[in-house]
């Protein structure tokens, strides 16, 4: 089906900057003659909607989502008709814009516009969310600052869109929507393989640390219901037995550059990797200060208390740096446990659940160091340590080469299927035939094609609302 799409016979110049020609019979007009403004308040019982940069327009989960909000007063807002377009002002330039799937109210930061005669809302949605269009849209923003540059309905009806035939815009929709679908059925069934490899690294670390690697060896009982039955060579002990000290960072939150000394959070210590792209830096003269309480060094295992809690980390960093309070330094009797091996301990099922067993608090989670020190799990001698560590190592390497290859897969699909959506709403290759001979069949949503990591566009909205 891809294999066959060719270039469209006959293209024309229309002098547009983002798009210098389109098919001979598509037409290029301005949005103030595709789309009207609709502005209608007074619907207070209707749901409320969002905009996501990823999933376009959806009813917002007022009790389930992770933000609990009260909407004590809807005057303000618009109502938004089934088959709408609505679009977030302020980031409609990162492609926050969809189809409104109900009639429903929405912010009044937001852009509701009604499609006229032969506009095909799904057809616009797709070809608003291409990253030239949205280069496009970010010039007729307007604001103080870029980051708050809103697109008024007076700059959205000036800019240009390329439109094909009313019923070409159909047809190019029916086959995004169904690639779209086969995507996203792959997609489900790399993440599903992801699963599973992890739970098979799961095992597998349960095993060896729980067993130990030689067949046939005789267990004895622990004494505790957590760890129940131990090989007779190894012993019960709690974290405090293993640790000289564990000390969390500072219980305030600094002063952040844009540069400076690395300060780590939960959210950048994951099992098996250092998650740095987001990680804030604070002063010198506050790394000094930090580290008058605890200085991280290569050989401690950092742990997690607060937010995600229970993660655990051996430091391996060739850096300087310091952590936050949620975040625990772990310093290692090096005699009785190598820092490596206490990461895997602290990872395994066992250890994970006591760490979600003493971890209190509803909204601010915390493992309070006092009781972290309570978790129990069964020690090897150091000789068999280090040869379960080199077994682990290997094998949850293994696994991690094959986890880190589909993600590239999944990421290659993703990039193929963003590249043919923009090639195919602007113009550059013909599906009509295509779209023409796809089997009859009620397509899927494909919102899980993305992550939806920006939950945070409907909170900047309410922070919105009362500007608006």
């Amino acid at each position: 089906m891809i294999e066959g799409l060719r270039p469209y016979p006959d293209m024309k110049p229309i002098g547009l900057a983002w798009l210098p020609e389109v098919p001979a019979h598509w037409d290029v007009r301005r949005n103030g003659r595709l789309f009207g403004i609709r502005k209608e308040t007074g619907y207070p019982d209707l749901p409320i909607l969002e905009v996501s940069l990823r999933t376009g327009v959806r009813v917002r989960d007022l009790e389930n989502g992770t933000r609990k909000q009260q909407m004590t007063d809807r005057s303000k807002y618009q109502r938004a008709a089934k088959g709408d377009l609505a679009y977030n002002m302020m980031r409609m330039w990162q492609g926050a814009v969809g189809v409104v799937p109900t009639d429903g109210l929405v912010s009044p930061a937001y852009g509701v516009v009604r499609p006229r005669e032969d506009t095909f809302a799904p057809y616009f949605a797709y070809l608003f969310r291409t990253a030239a269009y949205m280069r496009e849209v970010e010039t007729y923003s307007r604001g103080i600052v870029p980051d708050r540059n809103r697109l008024y309905w007076e700059s959205f009806k000036q800019i240009a869109s390329c439109v094909p035939p009313a019923e070409e815009q159909q047809l190019i929709v029916q086959f995004l929507d169904w690639h779209g679908a086969q995507t996203a059925k792959l997609i489900r069934s790399k993440k599903k393989l992801i699963t599973l490899l992890n739970e098979q690294g799961q095992a597998v670390i349960h095993r060896a640390v729980t067993c130990g690697l030689a067949p046939g060896v005789e267990f004895k009982p622990s004494g505790t219901n957590w760890i129940g039955q131990i090989p007779a060579s190894w012993e019960p002990v709690t974290l405090r037995r293993v640790i000289r000290r564990a000390v969390d960072g500072p219980h305030h939150s600094p002063d952040y550059h844009d540069e400076g000394v690395p300060f780590l959070s939960a959210r950048n210590i994951k099992v098996d990797r250092w998650s740095l792209d987001d990680v804030k830096y604070i002063s010198e003269s506050d790394f000094i200060e930090f580290s008058r309480r605890v200085l991280p060094a290569v050989g401690d295992v950092l742990y997690t208390k607060g937010g995600t809690t229970g993660v655990a980390r051996a430091v391996d960093l060739d850096f300087k740096f310091q952590v936050w309070v949620h975040v625990a330094v772990l310093k290692i009797i090096r005699s009785k446990m190598d820092p490596h091996y206490l990461a895997f301990l602290l990872n395994s099922p066992r250890c994970y659940e006591q760490s979600q067993l003493y971890t209190r608090g509803a909204t601010n989670q915390d493992l309070g160091l006092g009781r972290m020190k309570e978790i129990v799990f069964a020690v090897p001698p150091r000789s068999e340590q280090d040869a379960i560590l080199v077994f682990l190592r290997d094998a949850t390497e293994r696994i991690t080469k094959a986890i880190d290859s589909i993600n590239r897969e999944t990421s290659l699909l993703i990039e193929f299927r963003t590249r043919l959506l923009a090639d195919v709403v602007t113009g550059k290759l013909d599906v009509r035939d295509a779209a023409a001979r796809l089997p009859e069949m009620e397509v899927e949503t494909v919102q899980d094609l993305y992550e939806d990591d920006l939950e945070e566009v409907a909170d900047e909205v309410d922070a919105e609302e009362a500007a608006a």
